[in-house]
């Protein structure tokens, strides 16, 4: 239906972003955590997946370890956690953008925002 896609496949959570949910609470089926290492996927790539998550109440982990993303991507991943507080963990090892001094402070700032 419409409304389901305008709202995103899975449709409101049941976890609110402040929750303490006890393991129980948390949905057993669908995607909790998405795996997308080495895959060779860029900062481009990045980029629209971190649009996608923006409002994004269900996914809990994303693992980009082992592809090309460079700063505009990890930049990119940082800004969508200001918005989604479900997102707990992002692993990011491995890419362009810790290959330098500035991939390490950003990944130093992605550590931050995750607490």
């Amino acid at each position: 239906d419409e409304m389901t896609w305008a709202l995103g496949l899975r449709g409101k959570s049941n976890l609110t972003p402040t929750s303490t949910a006890a393991p129980g609470e948390i949905p057993s089926s669908g995607v909790l955590c998405l795996d997308l290492s080495f895959n060779r996927l860029g900062s481009e790539f990045a980029v629209s997946l971190s649009h996608a998550l923006i409002h994004d109440g269900w996914l809990l982990g994303v693992n980009l370890e082992g592809n090309r993303i460079g700063m505009d991507g990890a930049t990119a991943m940082v800004e969508m956690l200001v918005t989604n507080k479900f997102v707990a963990a992002i692993k990011m090892e491995d890419n362009l953008c810790v290959k330098n001094a500035k991939g390490k402070r950003g990944l130093e700032m992605m550590k931050g925002l995750l607490g």
